[in-house]
């Protein structure tokens, strides 16, 4: 995929030095991918354009206020940390009532910072309120006589249940549509469709208003993909929020014979070219017995193992550090710990960290949340195992036989990772049978 930023903003960059070009990116905090995306575009477009003033703005937290954004939000990462499918799914199914309900303030909130801002180009990263935010263009558009460029980003592997994002453009009026640029990469087609027939069939867009501009990856993932990982063996500097949380990760750790550096607010350690590495991160809100089950199947099947295997948990960022607090409490409930085992929880890490990680691992589990496929996607060079939920999963995995145990967008990433990187899908039920033969190989 081409590295480069949209030939529109490069160009005027580069005909004068000294132009100033307003960007506004929404976003918004159901979630984490969103947010993601746009510090990561943020942070690309500041390093290769300076002369960029960049207006972030969140959809729920700014335009609709701050008591009913919070509600749409706090609705929306309480059922990811619950794990509950059905609730994700009605929420989904209520978005056209939402759109609506919230059109007004959405409308007027874009229209708003479009002209305080004097905005030049908007960048929208979340899938709220799309006929609102257009509309609002058009209108500045007529109103003062300029043109701004709009452009879509989509945070989610392109197939057909990416129904979030889809829709809500569907639904567009043919001149509101026109405006719009959808920046994705090459669609998971079926049955002989081509891009040109996917794009119409589920936005109604023709292929000119699809842009391949790069992922909105952070800076890492886009540097490391370009490069050979030829020394397996290298040193890593891991940030924690504070001395309480080092605490933690340092007791956990010290279950192992593995040597780590405490420091006030870090932990550094050496990881060696036999070490194994594993990595569970299941989303930005992960559901903190789902991760427990996982850290007591690996600790099962590993004893009696005798390679060094690090597994890296990724944990959401809380003041109480209570996933950290409740593996330290698992640990210590166990009996011959395997000494060849060391587990590393963090909490949210810079892309300087989390990149090498991705990289190195011999095996990742991950939920298919849209921002994290593309990362594994992109990086990930080892075995993909993709969490399902155990009570609502049908026995295969395929394009053909969906999966029950995620919400239908995961289903599509599951389904675009299978085909890229020969992803599987994996249960707390079926782990242990994956996890097995993944510990007694030399990989």
């Amino acid at each position: 995929m081409e590295e480069s930023l949209s030939i529109h903003n490069e160009k005027e960059i580069v005909c004068d030095n000294t132009t100033l070009v307003n960007i506004l990116i929404i976003t918004s905090s159901g979630g984490s991918g969103h947010l993601q995306a746009a510090k990561a575009i943020s942070k690309r477009y500041k390093t290769l354009m300076p002369h960029t003033n960049i207006i972030t703005r969140d959809a729920l937290h700014h335009w609709l206020g701050r008591y009913i954004g919070s509600f749409f939000s706090k609705c929306w990462n309480k059922a990811q940390k619950q794990g509950n499918i059905k609730a994700l799914g009605r929420l989904i199914a209520l978005q056209p009532i939402a759109d609506s309900i919230t059109w007004f303030p959405l409308f007027c909130g874009c229209l708003y910072t479009l002209k305080k801002e004097n905005i030049n180009q908007i960048i929208d990263t979340q899938p709220i309120g799309t006929s609102a935010i257009l509309v609002a263009v058009r209108l500045y558009q007529w109103l003062y006589h300029k043109e701004i460029t709009i452009e879509k980003v989509l945070t989610e592997l392109p197939t057909k249940h990416s129904i979030h994002f889809f829709n809500p453009i569907r639904r567009l009026s043919t001149t509101n549509r026109k405006i719009l640029t959808l920046r994705t990469i090459t669609p998971l087609t079926e049955n002989n469709e081509t891009e040109e027939q996917f794009w119409e069939k589920y936005c109604k867009l023709s292929s000119t208003q699809i842009s391949s501009n790069p992922l909105p990856l952070r800076c890492q993932f886009i540097k490391l993909k370009k490069e050979k990982f030829t020394n397996k063996a290298f040193n890593l500097c891991l940030d924690t929020k504070n001395p309480f949380e080092t605490h933690l990760a340092h007791k956990i750790a010290s279950f192992s014979s593995l040597p780590l550096l405490r420091k006030k607010n870090q932990i550094n350690l050496s990881i060696k070219e036999e070490y194994r590495i594993t990595t569970l991160m299941l989303g930005g809100f992960p559901n903190q017995k789902t991760i427990l089950e996982y850290v007591k199947l690996f600790i099962q099947e590993k004893k009696g193992n005798t390679t060094c295997d690090i597994l890296f948990i990724f944990c959401s960022q809380t003041r109480k550090a209570s996933i950290q607090q409740s593996i330290l409490t698992l640990l210590k409930t166990i009996s011959n710990y395997p000494t060849t085992l060391t587990i590393i929880p963090l909490s949210y890490q810079e892309d300087h960290v989390i990149a090498p990680i991705f990289k190195r691992s011999n095996a990742t589990i991950t939920k298919a949340g849209g921002l994290t496929s593309m990362e594994v996607s992109t990086l990930v060079t080892g075995k993909v195992w993709i969490h399902c939920e155990d009570q609502r999963t049908k026995k295969f995995f395929g394009s053909s036989k969906i999966k029950d145990g995620m919400p239908l967008w995961e289903r599509g990433n599951a389904s675009y990772l299978e085909k890229t990187k020969n992803a599987s899908l994996v249960t707390l039920s079926s782990f242990p049978i994956k996890l097995r033969p993944y510990l007694l190989s030399q990989e």
